[in-house]
């Protein structure tokens, strides 16, 4: 009675399973999606900060260099100074933009990484949920009849076998 029971719920939930499996595997298809998507972002914002790196690198040369030259003109150049402090504080402002979008990038790579791995154990555990059903064999409902409950099925089913065993034994003999 229960191994027939939980047979029953195991194919029950296998069949659920199988119905869950392609929606399953097209959430994990478009979760890869996202993240290829994503990687590809991060790959152009890499290359944007990288960009943005040497350009501010060249501009706080060039700033070094200005500076040099500003000092010694200072007294007539004082807006071109001041011109040259807000370049660098733009380039600075960028690069931390930059920086923190990277950032940002990074850490809803992880969150889509662990959510595709949630469900890559939700699934796998359906998995082996369903091995564990086909191990216990399968029962074929072709033998209930619609009054029978399982215990009446055992009996019949015991009581058949039984009759087909003397019937083997009287044409045997």
């Amino acid at each position: 009675g229960d191994v027939y029971k939980r047979q029953q719920e195991l194919t029950d939930k296998k069949a659920e399973l199988l119905e869950e499996k392609p929606g399953l595997e097209a959430v994990i298809a478009e979760k890869r999606d996202v993240v290829r998507r994503l990687a590809t972002e991060i790959e152009r914002v890499k290359v944007a900060k990288l960009t943005l790196e040497r350009e501010a690198e060249d501009a706080e040369d060039n700033i070094e260099g200005e500076k040099l030259s500003l000092i010694e003109l200072e007294v007539g150049l004082g807006d071109e100074v001041r011109s040259a402090e807000m370049l660098r504080s733009h380039a600075a402002s960028q690069r931390d933009d930059c920086e923190l979008r990277v950032q940002t990038l990074l850490e809803e790579i992880e969150m889509l990484k662990e959510r595709h791995h949630q469900t890559f154990l939700r699934w796998r555990k359906h998995e082996e949920a369903n091995a564990a059903a086909i191990a216990f064999g399968t029962v074929s409902y072709t033998h209930l009849r619609a009054h029978e409950t399982p215990e009446h099925l055992v009996c019949r089913l015991l009581l058949e076998k039984k009759k087909n065993t003397s019937t083997t034994m009287t044409h045997s003999a």
